[in-house]
C-alpha cells in the first residue's frame, strides 16, 4: 500500500481519488480545511495535516496533468509554462515529506 493515498475511512484507488472523484473538495474544500485547522489547532492536528499535505499534492499534479493535456505536444517543450508547472507540481509530491512518507505515516495509525 505505499505510495498511495489513503482517505479517512481507509478507502483507496491507488492514485488518491476517492470514490471515483479526483478530489471531491477541490481547492475550497482544502482552504476551509486549511482555515479549520488554524481555528483549532488542537486534536488531532498532526493527522489532520497530513492529510491536508497529502490532498494539496494530489491536487498540484492534477492540475499539472490537466494543463499538460490541454496543451498537447507543445506542453512538453522545455521551457513551456505547463513544463515548468509539472516539474513543480512532481517537486511537491516529493518533497519531505513525500506523499509515500505520509501514505505510510497515515496507513499505520
Amino acid at each position: 500500500m505505499a505510495g498511495r493515498a489513503v482517505d479517512r475511512e481507509g478507502a483507496d484507488d491507488g492514485r488518491g481519488s476517492r470514490d471515483g472523484a479526483a478530489l471531491p473538495l477541490g481547492a475550497e474544500g482544502i482552504d476551509a480545511r486549511a482555515a479549520e485547522r488554524h481555528a483549532d489547532p488542537a486534536a488531532g492536528a498532526f493527522r489532520e495535516t497530513l492529510r491536508l499535505r497529502l490532498d494539496i499534492s494530489w491536487l498540484a499534479l492534477e492540475a499539472a496533468q490537466a494543463a499538460m493535456l490541454q496543451f498537447g505536444a507543445r506542453g512538453y517543450l522545455e521551457g513551456s509554462e505547463p513544463f515548468r508547472r509539472l516539474r513543480e507540481a512532481q517537486f511537491v509530491a516529493i518533497v519531505t515529506p513525500s506523499v509515500k512518507h505520509i501514505t505510510r505515516e497515515l496507513a499505520g495509525g
